[in-house]
C-alpha cells in the first residue's frame, strides 16, 4: 500500500489499481491514517514522511521487502500450524 501512496490518491484511486473493493480500501486507510503511517488531505491519502522513508518501495531505508519476506517465511506458516492445532484439539466437553 505504502508505494501505492508515494503521490497522493482517493479511495477509488487505490481501489482501482489495487484491485481491492473501495470499501475495505477505506476501511484500511482510515486505520493507516488513525496510526499515523499515512496522512489524508481532503479526499486524498498519502505516505507520511516516516512510511515513505521505511515502508514504501524504492527507498533505500525501506523496510518493506524485509518485512514482506519475514510474514512469508514466518508468520504465515505459523498460522498454518495454528489452524491445524486447532482441527486436531477435541472439542471441550460440558463438566457435570
Amino acid at each position: 500500500m505504502f508505494s501505492r501512496l508515494l503521490e497522493p490518491k482517493t479511495i477509488d484511486a487505490v481501489a482501482r489499481e489495487s484491485g481491492i473493493p473501495a470499501h475495505r480500501v477505506k476501511t484500511l486507510l482510515a486505520t493507516l491514517t488513525a496510526l499515523g503511517l499515512i496522512v489524508r488531505d481532503d479526499d486524498r491519502f498519502r505516505n507520511s514522511a516516516a512510511s515513505e522513508r521505511y515502508l514504501a518501495g524504492g527507498s533505500p531505508a525501506s523496510f518493506g521487502e524485509y518485512y514482506r519476506l519475514q510474514i512469508n517465511r514466518q508468520a504465515y506458516p505459523r498460522w498454518n500450524i495454528l489452524t491445524l492445532d486447532w482441527r486436531a484439539t477435541p472439542a471441550a466437553q460440558p463438566s457435570t
